[in-house]
């Protein structure tokens, strides 16, 4: 920010003459590209971060863990951080989005036994 500063400070200086300003530009122009490579390296870092602990990714620790992991202490996970959605009537909520039509069987409740609506 103090670059782009100086560089409109010398703009205006020197009414909007750029050869006197070549400076203060070179140093924005070394900020902007220093800060464009540390953005894309932050990226990077960020992105093999999740990759690592991804489950679907391949020498992803997660997946190692969860293949070597017994059903009772998934359960225990399961207990010790519960999905608060998840398991709650109703399980499978039936609804009609807007480009289905009303009289078509969407859900295949039709033959279904059950109570009629």
């Amino acid at each position: 920010m103090d670059e782009m500063h100086h560089l409109f400070g010398c703009l205006k200086k020197w009414e909007y003459d750029d050869l006197h300003c070549k400076e203060f530009n070179e140093a924005l122009q070394r900020c902007v590209t220093e800060n464009f490579v540390y953005m894309e390296a932050q990226r990077k870092r960020i992105r093999e971060g999740e990759q690592k602990f991804h489950i679907s990714s391949e020498g992803s620790e997660v997946k190692e863990h969860a293949e070597r992991m017994s059903l009772k202490e998934i359960n225990t996970l399961f207990k010790k951080y519960p999905q608060p959605d998840l398991g709650k009537p109703p399980y499978n909520f039936h609804q009609r989005m807007g480009h289905q039509p009303y009289w078509g069987d969407q859900f295949n409740l039709k033959y279904k036994r059950g109570k009629k609506s």
